[in-house]
């Protein structure tokens, strides 16, 4: 468990001179967690003559740690068999290796990016090829409406996933689009209100693979508070609140 021999490269990567490590312990130059591994990792190669390599740390002597792959053989020191360990710094691999995590993390999201906009291009474009047919059919009208404002709330999500790398979506910005999605097509104003805002109030965020059930029922809601309001009567209200834990919407409209 003690260095016999180091050379100068091993001493550098430590921050070491070679004398200060020779018979220091290998309790010194490791840290506490890993020690039970690399105790039996040489174990195996003193007991059996091979092993394979262990991604471990070492510890400077300033206390940083560097990532190490640690190659051991049995060589003969003397008349006596003792483990060699060649000692591989890892830091300009793990460095290269964050770059291209880092880069196919940007890759992905510049894909899905690129996804949610055509999506959300191709719905509106749904929903203006919709339009066009409002009022020549009156009767079809109601079901038209219907039929648009869905397809312009699930257009709200996509453009917001669009915004965010990480396909976030937070409530608030996905309610406040539905009522100007909702006020446009109806034609009648839709107020909508963040409770508290400048103080209590924390930002929800809705799970990626429910924002649109969730879009789809803020709508159908939205829209019926507007539909079920007389023509000359104030305009439907949607508040907003939430603590970062839970969230309350209130939609009222006047009867």
């Amino acid at each position: 468990g003690r260095l016999e021999e180091v050379n100068a490269r091993f001493a550098a990567l430590l921050g070491y001179d070679e004398a200060e490590l020779r018979g220091i312990s290998i309790e010194r130059i490791h840290p506490a967690e890993e020690l039970p591994r690399i105790r039996e990792h040489f174990g195996l190669i003193l007991s059996a003559g091979t092993v394979g390599p262990l991604e471990t740390q070492v510890l400077r002597k300033d206390g940083r740690r560097v990532d190490v792959e640690i190659r051991p053989t049995l060589v003969q020191l003397g008349d006596r068999e003792v483990a060699q360990g060649v000692f591989i710094d890892l830091t300009e691999r793990r460095h290269q290796e964050q770059q291209r995590i880092e880069q196919e993390r940007q890759q992905r999201n510049a894909l899905v990016r690129e996804v949610h906009h055509r999506i959300k291009n191709k719905l509106q474009s749904v929903s203006g090829l919709l339009q066009r047919e409002l009022g020549k059919f009156k009767e079809l009208n109601p079901r038209l409406q219907t039929a648009i404002s869905q397809v312009n709330a699930i257009a709200v999500v996509h453009g917001l996933q669009c915004d965010h790398p990480s396909e976030t979506v937070h409530l608030c910005d996905s309610v406040r689009n539905i009522c100007r999605s909702v006020a446009e097509l109806s034609l009648r104003p839709v107020n909508f209100t963040i409770e508290n805002e400048q103080t209590t109030f924390r930002p929800s965020q809705i799970a990626s693979d429910e924002a649109v059930s969730v879009a789809l029922v803020l709508n159908e809601l939205i829209l019926n508070a507007v539909k079920h309001s007389p023509e000359d009567s104030s305009a439907p209200t949607v508040s907003l609140s939430a603590d970062g834990s839970s969230a309350q919407i209130v939609i009222r409209n006047a009867l």
